[in-house]
């Protein structure tokens, strides 16, 4: 059968029916040249590479040559670049030749075809998996504000079908979160569900936006400094697989399975996000179950009567600033005088002489619980 265009095509696109369709297409495209093919990133990394011939070498001479055509060793090589969602690629079928044979009109003119029609499909590919990207973005958006609006018990088993289309195994463990990231670092997040590895990775078959399992996702609030997220996600996944951890501040909830109970579990994670910005080691996603209940209660002090009682608290402590300092680094350091006198680089009697000073303040042993649940929590709530 005389290899024409259409037959190409076809070919072509009856290889993108495999479970891979990206691999599946060029192998196919190799095997009707007879030839190896490697597809080289616009970084030199080599992102997908079928046959013998040498990968490295044809990173490098993409790297180094603008020509369409080149040879090294007993490969001739044609190139064809193509831009896929904002990346560029090279694509590359080498042939073994001896001689002049890769002058061969009729071979030449075959590869020429295949590249050529594989460039189309690779575009069309893209076009496709960006329009199933952008319709799962508003079907998901929709989701996380009906659910954070609220629901009834009655109408779960539906919204469980609305999200079972997006991967989540009906009635298993959730999770929802709330997410502050800087608006420069949220700027290349939009859409925050296209952040699922390299775009090529992103092509290669996966009808999950997120790679390690089901997220629901909303922009949920914005200004000039940060972009607010409400998400929902299988509780089996950790929190650092849905979100880069380094860019974002924010809480997330406890597992849960009824999904009427969203609005209730969205205030939960408001109150561990609300402790995520005076960390200053380790995560800054704050989980609730992970809190402690001096931070738990720290942070429901939130009204305005609530900042008055704690306000009361800390004036009496910062009476006298050594006092203060002392008793802030004190219980940051566990309260080990040792510890806190190389903190502050003072004498251990001095630390003594100051905490002995404070209970004078206060009229109550700092042996006694509660003046150090006191203290503790208005220290948290400061």
């Amino acid at each position: 059968m005389a290899r024409t265009r259409e037959w190409v095509l076809d070919q072509l696109l009856t290889s993108m029916a495999d479970a891979d369709p990206l691999e599946s297409l060029i192998r196919r495209a190799g095997g009707i040249c007879d030839a190896s093919v490697v597809v080289v990133t616009e970084r030199g990394e080599i992102a997908r590479s079928v046959g013998s011939a040498p990968a490295r070498l044809i990173s490098g001479w993409l790297h180094e040559s603008s020509e369409a055509r080149g040879r090294i060793g007993r490969w001739a090589l044609h190139r064809l670049d193509i831009r896929i969602r904002g990346q560029s690629y090279g694509l590359v079928v080498a042939r073994v030749v001896s001689g002049s044979d890769d002058e061969a009109s009729d071979s030449n003119e075959l590869v020429r075809t295949v590249l050529e029609c594989r460039g189309k499909l690779l575009r069309s590919f893209s076009s496709f998996n960006a329009l199933a990207v952008s319709s799962r973005r508003t079907e998901s958006e929709q989701l996380v504000r009906t659910l954070q609006q609220g629901i009834s018990s009655a109408r779960e088993p539906a919204l469980w079908r609305a999200m079972e289309a997006m991967g989540f195994e009906s009635w298993e463990p959730v999770r929802v979160a709330r997410v502050v990231i800087r608006t420069e670092a949220a700027r290349g997040m939009a859409p925050l569900a296209e952040s699922s590895g390299e775009p090529w990775t992103a092509l290669s078959g996966s009808t999950d936006a997120w790679s390690d399992g089901p997220v629901l996702t909303a922009e949920t609030a914005r200004s000039a400094r940060d972009a607010e997220y409400t998400l929902v996600f299988a509780a089996h996944l950790a929190i650092d697989q849905v979100l880069p951890v380094e860019r974002a501040v924010g809480g997330v909830s406890e597992p849960f399975v009824a999904l009427s109970r969203i609005p209730e579990m969205l205030t939960a994670a408001d109150t561990a996000a609300a402790v995520a910005p005076a960390r200053v080691r380790g995560n800054r996603l704050v989980a609730v179950d992970d809190m402690r209940p001096f931070e738990w209660a720290a942070a429901r002090l939130r009204s305005q009567f609530d900042q008055t009682v704690v306000r009361r608290c800390l004036d009496r402590l910062r009476a006298d600033p050594d006092v203060w300092e002392t008793v802030a680094v004190h219980y940051g350091e566990g309260g080990t005088v040792s510890h806190t006198a190389r903190r502050l680089r003072i004498h251990e009697n001095t630390v003594r002489y100051r905490l002995a000073k404070l209970e004078r303040m206060l009229g109550t042993p700092l042996s006694d619980p509660r003046t150090v649940a006191d203290i503790v929590i208005a220290l948290s709530a400061a």
